[in-house]
């Protein structure tokens, strides 16, 4: 459904297309499916790049936690921080896991909560895997150095971060 609505096509292949194109599997699957445009995005230089864009357009106050939302007849004017009040002609929150809370006064806070997400990266010869590969709730993700990025897993613990033995 997804591959539909975003206008990819999700294409069935057998074994020997697979073996093809990842000739490191040991046992490739009877069947798959190709999906020709999936990109990988380095959320540190995403970031990195959101910044520089950013740059004298709008004022970044990094390490200053938001505590609520100014709110002045139903409309935000601003922010209250621990350094103290700031007005904003537009407050656009980006909390991710802690917008719910912040939005929770508002009267309709979205259905956001945390979830912990582990992974490994692994040394690996380039071209070892070429492709993203997607297995049940899986992935491999290569990197051209030869990395691999292996994940992940769903775990519904709150603001929790310690990496697990289980995971």
């Amino acid at each position: 459904a997804w591959a539909e609505q975003s206008g990819n096509r999700l294409e069935p292949i057998g074994r020997a297309e697979i073996a093809a194109y990842e000739p490191s599997l040991n046992h490739p699957p009877a069947q798959a499916l190709r999906l020709d445009y999936v990109a990988q995005v380095r959320n540190p230089r995403l970031v990195k790049a959101l910044r520089a864009a950013l740059e004298g357009k709008v004022e970044v106050r990094e390490r200053t936690e938001v505590q609520e939302l100014l709110v002045v007849n139903g409309r935000v004017q601003g922010v209250r921080t621990a350094a103290g009040r700031l007005a904003a002609p537009r407050v656009v929150v980006c909390a991710g896991a802690w917008s719910r809370n912040l939005l929770a006064d508002m009267g309709s806070a979205p259905e956001i909560e945390p979830v912990h997400g582990q992974m490994i990266l692994f040394r690996a010869r380039p071209g070892l895997i070429r492709r993203i590969v997607l297995h049940r709730d899986r992935y491999a993700i290569p990197r051209l150095d030869g990395r691999v990025l292996m994940g992940s897993t769903l775990e519904h613990t709150g603001f929790d971060k310690h990496p697990t033995d289980s995971a």
